[in-house]
């Protein structure tokens, strides 16, 4: 009986060291999804700005390339 209860224990504390374990690596693993999605919407943001900038740009052409064929 004795060294049942002590195996029940070795198997609790595997059990429990695994448990911790799992859990830290979810954490770690929720940072980096959180950094990376981070850095996705600041990306998309900055392609938003630059196709802005290249439609004005764009535009600008457009209207200066009108007025030379007048």
């Amino acid at each position: 009986i004795h060294r049942a209860a002590i195996d029940q224990q070795k198997k609790s504390n595997l059990t429990a060291k695994k448990l911790q374990k799992y859990k830290s690596d979810r954490a770690k693993y929720r940072k980096l999804y959180k950094e990376a999605l981070g850095r996705e919407l600041m990306l998309i943001d900055r392609l938003a700005e630059l196709e802005k900038k290249l439609k004005h740009c764009n535009q600008a052409k457009n209207a200066i390339d009108s007025s030379r064929r007048h």
